[in-house]
């Protein structure tokens, strides 16, 4: 199971958040959580690396992935700390972008490389903010192509 923190402030305080998404990460294998909402709903601060630490020991999850907007995403998995650049991309719309890093996180993660999974949730999330909507469209062609390509800048 996995599980995207994902705090919505129109919904709830980030008090009120933390309290009931505290019990609901306890059971998730996958904790994805925005550098934001670390910060914002359970109170860590500190560097990235410190924060998705500091995450990692609050949700005992066995891959905990911190979004970190323009300077990509980390993974923290059995000790060991995996870091993907944002790729970049001419904003169009932000719809999206944080279930497309968890897809590709997942993808990789199930298929026993969850390095190449967080490459490939940083450009999944760069080809949803490069369309507009809340769904990528894409083919596994043009992904293959983006994680293999040096110049990574999303262009349509």
């Amino acid at each position: 199971m996995s599980f995207d923190v994902n705090f919505r402030g129109k919904l709830w305080s980030p008090a009120q958040a933390a309290q009931v998404l505290a019990s609901l990460m306890e059971g998730a294998e996958l904790v994805f959580c925005s550098r934001r909402d670390a910060e914002g709903v359970f109170g860590l601060q500190g560097e990235p690396e410190a924060q998705v630490h500091a995450l990692a020991a609050r949700c005992r999850a066995r891959v905990t992935v911190m979004s970190l907007g323009e300077q990509g995403a980390l993974a923290l998995a059995d000790g060991h700390l995996h870091h993907a650049p944002a790729v970049p991309v001419t904003l169009l719309d932000r719809l999206g972008a944080g279930d497309a890093l968890a897809a590709g996180v997942l993808h990789g993660w199930l298929a026993g490389d969850l390095a190449r999974g967080l490459r490939c949730g940083t450009v999944l999330a760069g080809l949803a903010l490069s369309q507009y909507g809340d769904m990528v469209i894409t083919t596994a062609a043009e992904l293959d192509a983006l994680l293999t390509q040096q110049n990574t800048l999303i262009a349509r």
